[in-house]
């Protein structure tokens, strides 16, 4: 419908009264014609039935409504006067009375005997309305699309899931929630405790600047030596410093880095001892890289690495021992000693001992360790106690050897180093 300004008829001589024929009038009557389309210096508008439809169109009716429950249906019945004369028409307002609001989402006004739904706008698109969205005694306006009836003024409160009209917790409700909150804080309640609390606050209410503040105060307050809330790093420090000793070969306490007594190394420090840098563990998944050490969790030392490799267990081809223990252990494996002899892991034995030498023109045999396979070499000397002389040494198997002197008079005693094969 398009606005239409009504005007007035203005002029003079609109309206002409004038006697034609006498016997046209009765007694006391009198005869005139309009003459405003001739005269007129504005045109009035002329009030016609299409007008006056298009006007009460634009009409809001306010309406009262009783609610009938038919079918699973919640029915809003209504009686317009001259609806069923006029016809049901797209734009028509109505200012429904509510008497009693709506427990479903299944909602219609009947007018005639017809039904059509009532349906919402939420966030551009139509819907049903929802449990309690009209509320009793409460008057709402619907416009008719041509197809159903859409609430235009309906008011719906934001949810966590739509967006609607937000409620403000009231001071009271805070101050009652922010209580709760105080009490798990101060009780230090585990993650159940807290779930508790958080499903059974509002979730349809906004809070305040005023009411946060509120909560500050309460739960964020400096802490005391009986109650939980606010401490400095300053204050951990100073009371640490005054609970905790320092350090000592004798004390548990709070240590310090450095190199002198009474202080522990820093990590870096182990780098720079055995001058290689740490890599991680050698059973971790990744690479391990040539030139660093890895701790083995199964034998609890430390190897270097030696070639870049990404396996996960100690392989000696990959790894060489630099802890202690195991070099330790290698050192004693490497030497045999027996008595009077050494046994070396390449097979080499070494026997020192004293024996005799037979006087000029004779010998004497020594038989040495039975862990000798061969003799190499046998070199004796005389023990410069009784006799100076030569000696001389002959091998005859695997450890037996004869020494020969060359004084008269013996046997001549002797210091020997017998070199030879045990394995």
């Amino acid at each position: 419908m398009a606005l239409k300004k009504f005007k007035d008829w203005e002029g003079n001589n609109l309206d002409v009264y004038k006697i034609k024929d006498a016997s046209d009038v009765g007694v006391g009557l009198t005869r005139h014609e309009w003459q405003g389309e001739r005269t007129a210096t504005q045109v009035g508008t002329t009030i016609t039935a299409d007008i006056m439809n298009e006007l009460q169109k634009g009409l809001v009716h306010s309406i009262e409504t009783i609610k009938k429950t038919e079918s699973g249906k919640e029915i809003y019945e209504i009686n317009l006067n001259g609806i069923g004369e006029f016809g049901l028409f797209k734009g028509l307002k109505l200012l429904l009375e509510i008497k009693s609001g709506n427990q479903t989402n299944n909602v219609f006004i009947r007018i005639k005997n017809e039904e059509y739904q009532i349906q919402k706008n939420q966030d551009g698109t139509l819907g049903n309305l929802e449990a309690d969205d009209l509320k009793t005694n409460e008057k709402y306006f619907v416009e008719f699309n041509g197809t159903q009836f859409v609430i235009i003024n309906i008011l719906n409160y934001a949810t966590e899931q739509k967006n609607g009209i937000a409620k403000i917790y009231s001071e009271a409700e805070a101050n009652t929630d922010i209580t709760k909150i105080e009490n798990l804080v101060k009780n230090n309640e585990n993650e159940t405790a807290w779930d508790r609390l958080i499903e059974g606050l509002n979730h349809t209410k906004i809070v305040t600047i005023k009411n946060i503040a509120r909560l500050f105060r309460k739960v964020l307050k400096p802490a005391t030596e009986t109650d939980q809330g606010l401490i400095t790093e300053k204050k951990v420090k100073d009371l640490a410093s005054s609970v905790i000793p320092e350090a000592s070969e004798t004390t548990a306490g709070k240590v310090r880095l450095g190199t002198t007594v009474n202080t522990a190394l820093e990590g870096k420090r182990l780098a720079e001892i055995i001058g290689l840098e740490f890599g991680g563990n050698i059973q971790d998944f990744g690479n391990k890289i040539k030139g660093k050490f890895y701790y083995d969790t199964v034998t609890k030392f430390y190897y270097e690495c030696i070639a870049n490799t990404n396996l996960t267990y100690n392989e000696s081809s990959k790894f060489r021992a630099i802890s202690n223990k195991p070099i330790s252990d290698r050192i004693e494996n490497y030497l045999i000693f027996g008595k009077n002899t050494i046994k070396y892991p390449n097979g080499v034995i070494v026997q020192f001992g004293k024996g005799f030498a037979g006087a000029l023109g004779s010998f004497y045999r020594n038989v040495l360790d039975n862990d000798f396979k061969e003799i190499y070499s046998v070199v004796a000397i005389h023990d410069g106690s009784s006799h100076n002389t030569n000696i001389a040494i002959n091998v005859l198997g695997s450890n037996t050897f004869d020494a020969y002197g060359e004084f008269p008079i013996g046997p001549i005693k002797i210091f020997f180093t017998a070199y030879g094969r045990w394995k």
